[in-house]
């Protein structure tokens, strides 16, 4: 089952997070990021993004002066069970601040269009529970399946939650570039952590796809040109 937060002060979140043990153990290996840049039935074009809760707090993770340091951040609730710390979403403040929330999400993304940075117009923010060791949800009907899900709400840890987010970004219509940036500060990562990031444009059929590895994968530029998927495959030496 998947928790909706739509972007708009009615829509109040009622899933109610249970805490999960943190630690050095925020991040897992089992997470990635995926980005698809869709058109739309309206002629518009919207970036839709798929990737772990946890991965926001990267600016928080970074600032700790070590990994069992606890942290303080934006709509992150901490508490001790015994010595252990535990994190939750902080419900109440995410569902009274949608728009707030949205944008502390997408922080360290930075977004472009045909090379000028720009700032996405949310329009929704969902989130699901990956439990760990298990696929995250992937592909564009998968993840707008989740998006369109207005079911009863289940409890989750913030560390099995990732988040589904769709933005339109100002001047992107069929011809423009898209260029997807990580800005997130480094940090000393789990030595188990893999991350994959998956970037596809499905603005040409067939879609333009490209991979890249790492938490702070290189900078991507999609075209909606297929022939762009071929010149990366073969820089990477896989054609």
């Amino acid at each position: 089952m998947t928790r909706l937060l739509t972007l708009t002060p009615f829509l109040l979140l009622t899933v109610i997070l249970m805490p999960m043990p943190a630690s050095s153990h925020f991040l897992t290996d089992s997470h990635s990021r995926e980005f698809h840049v869709v058109p739309t039935d309206e002629g518009t074009v919207e970036v839709l993004m798929r990737f772990p809760l946890t991965f926001a707090y990267a600016v928080e993770l970074a600032e700790r002066a070590g990994p069992d340091d606890p942290m303080t951040a934006p709509f992150l609730l901490h508490e001790y069970v015994g010595r252990r710390s535990f994190y939750r979403l902080d419900k109440n403040t995410a569902s009274t601040n949608p728009a707030d929330f949205g944008k502390f999400l997408l922080r360290d993304v930075q977004l472009s269009v045909d090379g000028r940075v720009v700032e996405p117009v949310l329009l929704s923010v969902a989130t699901v529970q990956v439990p760990a060791g298990s696929r995250p949800p992937t592909g564009r009907s998968e993840l707008e399946a989740i998006l369109r899900d207005k079911g009863d709400l289940e409890t989750g840890y913030v560390i099995e939650l990732a988040v589904v987010v769709t933005a339109t970004l100002p001047g992107l219509g069929s011809g423009q570039k898209v260029g997807v940036k990580i800005t997130a500060p480094g940090f000393v990562l789990p030595p188990n952590l893999h991350v994959a990031n998956r970037y596809i444009d499905h603005r040409s059929q067939p879609s333009e796809s490209v991979t890249e590895d790492g938490f702070w994968p290189p900078a991507v530029t999609l075209s909606g040109n297929p022939w762009a998927s071929f010149a990366h495959f073969k820089g990477q030496g896989v054609v």
